[in-house]
């Protein structure tokens, strides 16, 4: 048998038809539900619907007032060709999504995939998903997977609405952008040629799928290419040498290596720095995480009682997905606000959650208890909405000492990611402060400022 093919990365990325499931399935069986059914969804007074509709009359070339009849078959005709046209893959997504949820469907991924998937995540190596079904398909499907919930390995999910073409570099450059990867350090697994050509133009790592029976086996592939993931060897880049302090559950294995748990340590030392300068943390107030484990979730949280703007890379606490101390050896207390972070984390896919005591926050809680509704700003663009003619709402929930109920009461507001809006990064608890969160430790300091300077501008606005 054929040695395992080594590669050197961070984050796998996965396409998903002819790659981790069989195209067959995806063109015949999902299909087939969604055409009976698109006549019924296009009459939704529903803004994702409706947009896509709206761009199926463009590109169909229907003219502007369409019956529904009229639009669903163009997307039939679209299906039939097997056209990777964006809005048929958000319809088919609402479709599917709701085939899910109702147990009338289940998806398809090959014997090799789950093993892999689960074997890169246990070893720290992030996993994100890259195909041309929606987002709102994407997930579901790993949710109803026949080996079990598979959602749980992935960070993070891309289509063509939020990255753009499968076949233009650009697109890859900006997942990886999203990501906080290194291009070099970012493996793509396809089986389609020209997304191969695509990523390696972009410097991603690229391994082919030659799957036997699928559209395109026996393609002239311009990278490495195997029939199985189980021919997949990913070597994390950074892996660490030495497991020194890390953190154990009992005499076992380390449950986080202490390299990542001090490289976490710095980051959030470096970024608690810059807060305590803006006047956001000031004294003790205020605490940062960074995701060091996924599955089980833990995270690297600064130490509760220290002042935020002298913290250490050894200045953090691991916890739990409950909030509490994951190391027995560790005497420190993790911030009061530990089990927030780590919900929120978990929600929300989150890499770094920040929470900070900025005054606007708490004024603009005060004023608007329901929620800060603010429209027509450019900054608006640095949280991923559009600048003009929408109105973005920034939650407000009231102050609670119980975690779990602050948990609870983050659920009954937060918004994610549709294919048509993306989420609001950001939270205020009222007479309390601010969280803010991203992909990255990046993304998350980017959207903390972000959100600051538009309440800022809603206090300011009001005459205060």
């Amino acid at each position: 048998m054929t040695a395992p093919t080594p590669v050197t990365a961070d984050a796998v990325v996965v396409d998903l038809e002819g790659t981790t499931s069989a195209a067959g399935f995806i063109l015949g069986d999902l299909y087939d539900y969604a055409r009976p059914r698109l006549d019924a969804v296009l009459g939704r007074a529903d803004d994702v619907v409706q947009q896509a509709r709206a761009q199926v009359i463009v590109e169909a070339g229907l003219h502007a007032d369409a019956s529904d009849a009229e639009v669903a078959d163009a997307l039939r005709r679209l299906m039939d060709s097997d056209i990777k046209s964006t809005p048929l893959k958000t319809i088919q997504g609402v479709i599917w999504a709701e085939g899910f949820a109702a147990g009338e469907i289940t998806s398809h991924f090959f014997d090799d995939v789950p093993p892999r998937l689960r074997d890169w995540h246990e070893r720290g190596i992030r996993i994100a998903v890259y195909s041309s079904g929606s987002v709102a398909s994407q997930q579901p499907w790993f949710r109803n997977a026949p080996q079990g919930d598979l959602s749980g390995l992935v960070e993070a999910w891309f289509d063509t609405v939020n990255a753009g073409p499968k076949k233009d570099p650009a697109s890859y450059a900006r997942i990886a952008d999203a990501l906080g990867t290194d291009p070099g350090r970012t493996l793509f697994l396809t089986d389609h040629p020209e997304e191969v050509d695509a990523a390696l133009d972009a410097g991603w790592r690229v391994v082919a799928l030659d799957r036997a029976g699928e559209p395109w086996a026996g393609a002239d592939f311009s990278a490495p290419a195997v029939p199985h993931f189980d021919r997949i060897e990913v070597v994390l880049a950074d892996a660490p040498a030495d497991a020194d302090a890390a953190p154990t559950a009992g005499a076992g294995a380390p449950l986080v290596p202490a390299e990542r748990l001090r490289e976490a340590g710095r980051v959030l030392a470096a970024e608690a720095s810059r807060f305590a300068d803006f006047g956001w943390m000031r004294g003790t107030a205020g605490n940062l995480s960074a995701v060091v484990h996924r599955d089980p979730l833990l995270l690297a949280v600064t130490a509760s009682g220290l002042d935020k703007s002298e913290l250490t890379e050894r200045d953090v606490v691991l916890v739990d997905a409950a909030g509490r101390s994951a190391d027995p050896a560790d005497a420190r207390k993790p911030s009061a606000e530990s089990g927030l972070h780590a919900h929120i984390a978990a929600r929300t896919g989150a890499e770094a959650v920040f929470h900070v005591h900025a005054l606007d926050a708490v004024l603009a809680g005060q004023l608007w208890p329901q929620g800060v509704e603010i429209r027509d700003l450019e900054m608006l663009k640095g949280i991923g909405h559009p600048a003009h003619d929408a109105t973005v709402r920034i939650p407000v929930i009231a102050n609670h000492q119980d975690m779990a109920v602050e948990a609870a009461r983050f659920d009954e507001v937060y918004a994610p990611a549709t294919d048509g809006t993306p989420e609001v990064p950001a939270l205020i608890v009222a007479g309390h402060g601010m969280y803010a969160w991203g992909r990255t430790a990046t993304a998350a300091r980017h959207h903390l400022e972000i959100v600051e300077w538009l309440l800022r501008h809603a206090v300011a606005a009001r005459g205060l």
